[in-house]
């Protein structure tokens, strides 16, 4: 895997939501519904004590978030979070707790250039640390 694909809707949606959230970290999960391609973002409740700088899932929004993609016939594919004020770079806290053997992507949406969001794909790779996938809209 070189590159990832996403549709335009889908990064739309990703884009919006962390808007609504300014000035907190917002979290959520992407999933396909073909194994292919990130077409589908589900919100999940940040409820982190500091939200300004970090994000937790908050249990009942996950458990919710796990049953929709079940019912939808979803694959779980990532995880992402927003960096409200600093570059889509993961942070050593971002990285803990993330399973190299799963291999879920880390997605980070930077807001640091309000005017000119962005958003990067990362996957932790054994001995490797995290990689950078280039990003492909479709």
């Amino acid at each position: 895997m070189n590159t990832l694909t996403m549709t335009s809707s889908c990064y739309k949606e990703i884009i919006a939501y962390g808007y609504t959230q300014l000035p907190y970290e917002s979290c959520g999960v992407l999933a396909s519904s073909d194994g292919k391609y990130i077409d589908s973002f589900i919100p999940i409740i940040n409820d982190h004590p500091n939200p300004l700088h970090y994000f937790s899932f908050q249990p009942q929004s996950w458990i919710h978030t796990l049953y929709k993609l079940q019912h939808a016939d979803l694959q779980l594919i990532g995880y992402m979070h927003t960096h409200p004020n600093e570059d889509a770079i993961p942070s050593s806290s971002d990285i803990i707790g993330f399973d190299e053997q799963s291999k879920p992507l880390l997605c980070i949406v930077s807001y640091k250039q309000k005017d000119s969001p962005y958003i990067r794909l990362y996957q932790q790779m054994p001995t490797k640390g995290m990689k950078d996938y280039p990003l492909v809209l479709t």
